[in-house]
């Protein structure tokens, strides 16, 4: 019951942006040059795959009627090795019909597919290859702004849930956007309190903990995470390949932008965390799930979020074992075809939250 009141007070953050979002765009590209795109082979990813192909079990939590989804049990093993061939045969074609393509990364988890940068001219060519069942744009979104605990009335959640001490206790938060300031109180351990946190969950089987990249800027001190913000990674390939980073910018989970810090404080931020602006007090703030573990997940830079980033970023949270995530990103135009946004509905299958 407390799993439940929390994910659903995590998801109601998410219904009122204070902000408008901007408008979704194009990725940038001019006539000649390379530009990105999402290629969607045939067949379900391990999230959603419900025992279709003939000697391959089934792997959707849905279809399994179990929680969460297990990648390393046999018959994921077996159809994630089906899913490779299909991809290395799709590489190969991909090679003779298109020599200058360049793929970024590949998906399996949550998306069937791969990530690639293509010339505009040869767009129709490979969606007529043998497998693939779309290719469209990968647009550049961008983060939007929540709202507040107090807004929700997140405190009738914690009444429920044994008061704002436990509120969210054992509940794994992963959150997609700007990345996090891994510093900032609403993420110590103990809490401001003095109360430790206990160790993450056993479902909970991420290691990535990504800062201090000093080469790119000597800022980006290096931080350990612990048992409160329990992982950090980055997934901006594609940014940085079709856009690339300002300099000065982190190439690491470390914020630069500060949404990612602000929508993860909201999300499940510790309570009782005294707050300023330029030394000014502006009294004490909490997370809707205070007593949450967080996992950070940075997919968007200065300019916004490329959607192979996004699908990314949700792969590698499903995998981790995150119970909810908070995804503050303006929406694809349209959801039937937006990888991201099918992504996210794969993770749903997979047993997961979604707070958007």
């Amino acid at each position: 019951m407390r799993r439940i009141l929390i994910a659903v007070a995590a998801v109601m953050t998410m219904l009122a942006p204070l902000t408008p979002a901007r408008a979704e765009r194009p990725a940038p590209s001019a006539a000649g040059k390379l530009i990105p795109v999402l290629i969607r082979l045939d067949g379900e990813p391990l999230a959603t795959y419900r025992g279709s192909v003939r000697g391959f079990a089934a792997t959707s939590p849905y279809a399994l009627g179990t929680i969460g989804l297990d990648l390393d049990s046999t018959p994921a093993r077996r159809y994630a090795g089906l899913l490779a061939q299909q991809r290395n045969t799709l590489r190969r074609a991909i090679e003779v019909a298109s020599p200058r393509s360049t793929v970024i990364r590949e998906f399996a988890t949550v998306f069937n597919g791969m990530a690639a940068l293509v010339p505009a001219s040869d767009l129709r060519r490979l969606a007529r290859l043998p497998g693939v069942a779309s290719v469209t744009p990968d647009v550049l979104v961008h983060p939007d702004t929540d709202v507040s605990p107090q807004f929700i009335g997140a405190e009738s959640a914690w009444i429920r849930t044994g008061g704002v001490d436990a509120a969210g206790e054992g509940i794994v938060v992963g959150v997609i956007d700007t990345g996090i300031w891994p510093e900032h109180p609403s993420f110590a351990d103990p809490d401001p309190a003095g109360d430790p946190y206990p160790a993450p969950p056993v479902s909970w089987t991420g290691a990535a903990c990504e800062f201090g990249n000093t080469a790119v800027n000597p800022d980006d001190a290096p931080f350990t995470c612990n048992n409160k913000l329990i992982g950090a990674s980055a997934h901006i390939a594609t940014y940085k390949s079709v856009i690339g980073l300002d300099p000065g910018e982190f190439d690491s989970t470390r914020d630069d932008d500060g949404h990612g810090t602000h929508t993860a404080s909201t999300a499940a931020g510790n309570s009782a965390v005294s707050a300023s602006i330029l030394g000014a007090p502006f009294g004490t703030i909490s997370g809707v799930a205070p007593r949450a573990h967080v996992a950070a997940y940075r997919a968007c830079a200065k300019d916004g979020c490329f959607s192979s980033d996004l699908v990314a970023a949700i792969e590698q949270a499903v995998a981790d074992g995150v119970d909810v995530i908070n995804y503050s990103i303006g929406g694809g135009s349209s959801p039937y075809t937006d990888a991201a946004e099918q992504a996210l509905l794969a993770a749903s299958e997979a047993g997961v939250v979604i707070a958007a």
